[in-house]
């Protein structure tokens, strides 16, 4: 049996959690912006910007999970600066949605 990349496999939804494969290299600030929009359903009205992923992500409690995982096959943002910032909009939802019972996670798992 050959090894599988992460790439080939599936996401997982059960009653209770949320699991997303997120992109395979790393993404311009709007690449990857649109990437987080698709994944996350955030609403048609999402502005393409670190504000309103903010406010989308902290809405992530509206899908009645318990846990929500992001992983990451590689570092997701080109630029460092935008990681940073990435890196703090996940930290403000993380602590919003432990308000609510939900527990935001999010992971890189292979580095280049």
């Amino acid at each position: 049996m050959a090894l599988k990349k992460i790439a080939d496999f599936p996401e997982f939804e059960t009653r209770s959690s949320l699991t997303l494969i997120m992109g395979q290299e790393p993404l311009s600030k709007k690449d990857f912006l649109a990437l987080l929009a698709k994944k996350l359903r955030f609403p048609s009205y999402f502005g393409m910007n670190w504000d309103a992923a903010a406010e989308c992500l902290a809405g992530l409690a509206s899908l009645k999970k318990q846990t929500i995982r992001l992983i990451f096959p590689a570092v997701p943002l080109k630029s460092a600066r935008e990681m940073k910032t990435f890196e703090t909009v996940l930290a403000d939802a993380q602590e919003q949605l432990r308000t609510c019972g939900v527990t935001l996670e999010a992971e890189i798992v292979g580095q280049d």
